[in-house]
């Protein structure tokens, strides 16, 4: 099971916006180069993934295509969108990419309480979904954060070095 403790999920954040920052300017023939695997956020949300295939195997047949589908493709999305954003050629698509895999773990962990709920999961099975979901939530939130204020210092910085402020 993942335990991660606020601090901890705020240094993975950080970490995976310096690593992204370090990626960056490894560039080849003018496109960014960013490896998903390297992310923490990656990591928790591919952990998640499987989890989620795993436990909704025992979910009732006549949720094949209802709610076992559902979390399966809301889990999938999470990562496939991280990957994809890895894989653009700018910062502001590698947010929009974050920001949809973000939505993605919000709806599956919507979804988690649902199917327990519904009894559709144990207790002890629904806490695991749980936690992996809220850390997967709060790194990549904390990743998305911390390149949003590096895009936006960016940007001033880009402002001012135009109106000749800035050497």
């Amino acid at each position: 099971m993942i335990l991660l403790l606020h601090a901890e999920v705020d240094e993975a954040a950080k970490l995976d916006a310096q690593d992204i920052e370090n990626q960056t300017h490894n560039q080849t023939a003018n496109r960014i180069m960013r490896d998903h695997r390297k992310l923490r956020a990656f990591e928790l949300a591919d952990e998640l993934t499987l989890s989620i295939y795993r436990y909704t195997r025992s979910f009732p047949a006549e949720e094949k295509f209802g709610l076992t589908s559902q979390m399966r493709r809301a889990a999938v999305s999470i990562t496939s969108n991280i990957v994809e954003g890895c894989a653009r050629n700018t910062q502001a698509d590698y947010l929009r990419f974050l920001d949809i895999a973000h939505g993605s773990a919000r709806e599956l962990d919507y979804q988690i309480s649902l199917a327990k709920r519904l009894e559709y999961l144990e207790p002890d099975s629904a806490e695991i979904l749980e936690t992996q979901s809220i850390a997967t939530c709060k790194v990549l939130n904390g990743l998305i954060a911390s390149l949003r204020k590096d895009l936006h210092l960016n940007n001033i910085y880009k402002r001012y070095a135009c109106e000749g402020l800035i050497l």
